[in-house]
């Protein structure tokens, strides 16, 4: 393979491992290879025997037998140990290649994922890998014995007779030349199915993540008719593929049959003739049976080698993907105090420019407020923080060193950060909320349930913080997810905290104590609030009102009321709101007929 990921570097781990293994195979096959010639010399032994009456003869040939059945013992303990080494050597591969690819992924930037389908991420870290294994293991182990059985095999047989070797080997030309061709056709068809393997596992995983929707709007019909077509064509992909696998065995044994019996026939014309012994006839039979099945097997080898191969392009198609975001010239170790600042900051996805010219400083232990409408760049500045975007040198600082020079690893361990979307994971409540970096205990992980005003609705079920929360939290509700969601923030009692709008699912009165949690259990954090509703706002030491990209207004609460331009238009707006649903939350039918 090309690029950073490359096969022969995983096995060159290995390379002392599947060198044994190597070794105990090639001691196998020599060890195999004696034994037709010892049952040559007692062929021999017994007609010499016959026809002369002397017994030493047969003495000789019950000591060949007893060679022979030693060696049968010793090559079946050399033959395991050779299948061990190497087949666990292609797991240990499998296992190495498995834990990096989950490692790079885990490394890819957010818009990897909002291009490539999950389930088909899958399909190549599962299916593919499997593929790979069973090259690795198999595979490796025929690819070495096939040439050494050739070597030793047609070495004996040319001793024993070398016109009877010349066509033994006739009809292999033929077979060398169908077997390239087949493997073009096996390579393409393989990864063919592959590809519909990996369609089939993101439309699957994308259907049943939205099933809610898809029963919603009563669309089953449609998403089974769906499946159907991609099914049609995974199955179309594999009778293709099963045709060429098909045609490919018979034809190469129907060619090896054919030189087999050409090989009777000429050989037992010999053997009429005194050419050549019963016993060397014998045991160049033994040897042409020796090379049938790593003929036959080449068949099986190519096709194994060409999933293989189809196998490995798809994963090293997402091990060359670059991340995006890396640490390259960092500095060392430093502790974070929450300080930020932005010095012209500008990013712009596409033609479009989300950001533009950001100026703002943030001083360690105050509160930001980010407000603005929908689509007006709040998301993205907060992602610059943490870079899951990558922003331009010189432009995002904390505590006065740019976060470029600071290693991913320390920058984001102090930020605490609950997103738009709160993600849950299909594991226990205490797992879920305890995600940070550092090892948490219960009660740390009650304590920020209870600064989330979380800890009431968790005593309620029937395991506590000990329930599992379900696939993507499906469990819980909007609002508990949220509430998870900022326990998990302020869990590890990070430095900086960031809360993205991940108040919206939650009740007015509800907000109100988790912000006033938040004021007293997290006093001294750096905390910046994204939300189109105004409560936090209020409460922040600086205020910043977002517009296409650009920061249209700045200040306290009071001082944007004061100026009376959009942040005092949006809040009217929002308490009127309020309003309204507080007087319809108190109206009922019998008070609107007495007025």
């Amino acid at each position: 393979m090309n690029g950073s990921f490359r096969l022969r570097n995983y096995i060159a781990r290995y390379r002392w491992r599947l060198a044994t293994g190597g070794a105990a195979l090639l001691l196998t096959t020599g060890i195999g290879m004696w034994i037709p010639w010892l049952v040559r010399g007692a062929i021999d032994q017994i007609q010499e025997a016959g026809r002369t009456g002397d017994l030493a003869n047969l003495r000789a040939a019950g000591h060949d037998a007893l060679w022979i059945a030693l060696l049968a013992l010793c090559g079946a303990i050399v033959r395991i140990y050779s299948r061990l080494a190497i087949f666990n050597t292609g797991r240990a591969i499998e296992y190495d290649i498995r834990s990096d690819l989950f490692r790079h992924l885990e490394r890819l930037p957010p818009s990897y994922y909002r291009e490539q389908s999950t389930g088909d991420i899958m399909s190549r870290a599962i299916n593919d890998l499997g593929n790979v294994r069973v090259f690795l293991g198999p595979g490796i182990l025929n690819i070495i014995n096939t040439p050494v059985v050739y070597i030793f095999a047609l070495t004996a047989m040319l001793s024993l007779n070398w016109k009877l070797t010349i066509i033994a080997i006739l009809p292999y030309p033929i077979m060398l030349y169908a077997m390239s061709q087949f493997a073009k056709r096996l390579y393409a068809g393989q990864k063919a199915v592959q590809e519909r393997i990996g369609e089939i596992s993101s439309f699957v995983q994308e259907s049943f993540s939205g099933i809610e929707v898809v029963q919603g709007f009563g669309r089953e019909n449609e998403q089974d008719a769906v499946m159907r077509e991609r099914s049609e064509k995974y199955l179309h992909s594999q009778r293709t593929l099963i045709a060429a696998q098909s045609a490919m065995m018979p034809f190469m044994a129907t060619i090896n049959g054919v030189g087999t019996l050409i090989v009777l026939y000429v050989g037992g014309l010999q053997v009429m003739d005194g050419a050549l012994t019963l016993g060397g006839f014998v045991a160049f039979n033994g040897y042409l049976a020796m090379l049938a099945w790593p003929t036959l097997a080449m068949g099986w080898i190519i096709a194994m080698v060409q999933r293989g191969r189809a196998a490995l392009g798809r994963i090293a198609d997402v091990m060359h993907a670059e991340p995006a975001i890396r640490d390259i010239n960092v500095r060392a170790e430093l502790q974070i105090r929450g300080e930020l600042e932005f010095r012209g900051l500008c990013i712009r996805h596409g033609e479009r420019e989300v950001l533009r010219d950001i100026r703002l400083r943030v001083p360690a232990g105050s509160t930001l407020a980010v407000v603005g409408l929908t689509g007006s760049g709040k998301s993205t500045l907060v992602n610059a923080i943490l870079r899951l975007i990558d922003v331009p040198r010189g432009t995002v600082f904390v505590d006065g060193t740019d976060i470029h020079e600071i290693p991913l690893q320390t920058l984001r361990s102090a930020v605490g950060y609950a997103p738009q979307q709160a993600f849950m994971f299909s594991r226990s409540l205490e797992r879920n909320i305890g995600f940070a970096p550092r090892n948490l205990t219960l009660d740390d992980v009650q304590r920020a349930a209870r600064i989330a005003h979380f800890d009431a609705d968790v005593e309620r079920f029937s395991r506590g913080y000990r329930t599992r929360v379900g696939e993507r939290g499906v469990t819980l509700s909007g609002g508990q997810r949220q509430r998870a969601s900022i326990a998990r923030a302020v869990a590890a009692d990070p430095r900086i905290l960031i809360f993205d709008d991940s108040l919206s699912a939650v009740d007015s009165a509800t907000e109100k104590k988790i912000l006033d949690n938040l004021r007293q259990e997290a006093a001294g954090r750096t905390m910046i609030f994204v939300s189109h509703r105004m409560a936090a706002a209020r409460l922040a030491d600086q205020i910043i009102v977002l517009e296409n990209g650009a920061i249209i207004e700045q200040g306290t609460h009071d001082q944007l009321m004061a100026l009376n331009g959009r942040y005092a238009a949006l809040y009217r707006k929002q308490r009127l709101a309020e309003e309204l649903d507080e007087l319809a939350e108190g109206w009922t039918p019998s008070a609107s007929v007495s007025t």
